[in-house]
């Protein structure tokens, strides 16, 4: 009842737990039937159940006062998330306890994270999620004038599964700043054996995102191949840069609200399909998604002993 009671006043939610267990000699907690409503006017549906959550800690010297967190497991975690028309959400705000601007609310390093079974629901949209993470690290510090968190969250080893593709194993080292209005990532890369992918991205207006993205990325067919399930992917390098942009409206099907522009080019690529064995050298094209329509311009390869230009 004293967590509950501090927590819901920190947050400004109600926060319920209906169980825990504390094993001193292992140095972990366990908590079950973990609920925190969302923010008023909508504290229903909860903003976040978790069926039960394990935190273990590791001492490296009690002299010295050295620690980490060694595992931090949740398992089937929902996430309602919420936003009205005014851009008012269900996400609350954690209340300052006070002294200077700039406040470190959350430094984690944790050795292995595990996510099970999770969903994730924005305004009713649902996404299943699983992941299993190595070397978590995410610190986070808030400005109380400017109302804004920044941030930077890194793992190495992770892995992703959801129902259609197979797990993708890969790496993760962003860095974000966040308003109750914009929500800003200054750098992120992700990696996954030869393929890498970095990206700024701005959100703008959480209730109808806007969002604008550039892109540069180096795509292994081969790891495609075994994600996607698709053998009629093609094997080798593709490189590829541009940019995105994305606005919401009412009614308008998410094909005709992106719009895309890139260009992207191969050293050298390999087909393989039941119809085809051929080998793609010196492939460049432009690319653009506009109103529901895809162009490719400036297409050229080497093929077949012969050169193809469209």
């Amino acid at each position: 009842s004293t967590v509950e009671k501090q927590a819901s006043g920190r947050l400004g939610a109600q926060v319920q737990l209906e169980n825990y267990r504390l094993d001193l000699s292992t140095l972990s907690l366990d908590l079950y039937g973990l609920t925190i409503h969302g923010a008023s006017p909508y504290p229903n549906p909860p903003l976040l159940q978790v069926q039960h959550a394990a935190v273990s800690v590791r001492v490296v010297s009690l002299l010295q006062r050295k620690w980490y967190l060694d595992t931090f497991r949740v398992d089937r975690p929902v996430v309602n998330v919420f936003t009205d028309a005014h851009g008012i959400s269900n996400i609350p705000v954690l209340k300052s306890s006070g002294g200077g601007s700039h406040t470190s609310v959350f430094d984690l390093g944790v050795r292995h994270a595990v996510l099970q079974d999770g969903e994730v629901y924005y305004n009713n949209r649902k996404t299943p999620l699983e992941a299993d993470l190595h070397g978590l690290d995410f610190q986070s510090s808030y400005d109380s004038l400017l109302q804004k968190y920044s941030g930077h969250l890194s793992y190495q080893d992770g892995l992703l599964r959801t129902a259609s593709f197979n797990p993708v194993p890969h790496r993760l080292d962003a860095r974000f700043d966040a308003t109750p209005s914009e929500f800003h990532l200054t750098g992120a890369k992700i990696s996954s054996g030869s393929s890498l992918l970095s990206f700024t991205a701005s959100l703008n207006d959480y209730s109808h995102p806007r969002i604008q993205a550039h892109y540069e990325a180096t795509l292994d067919g081969s790891e495609i191949r075994h994600i996607l399930q698709n053998p009629s992917v093609p094997a080798g390098l593709l490189q590829t840069s541009g940019s995105l942009r994305y606005q919401e409206t009412p009614g308008l099907p998410l094909v005709k609200a992106l719009a895309l522009d890139g260009e992207l080019s191969s050293n050298q690529l390999w087909l393989q399909t039941p119809q085809l064995r051929a080998e793609v050298q010196d492939l460049g094209a432009r690319y653009s998604l506009q109103n529901g329509d895809a162009a490719v311009r400036g297409l050229h390869a080497h093929l077949l002993g012969g050169e193809v230009a469209a």
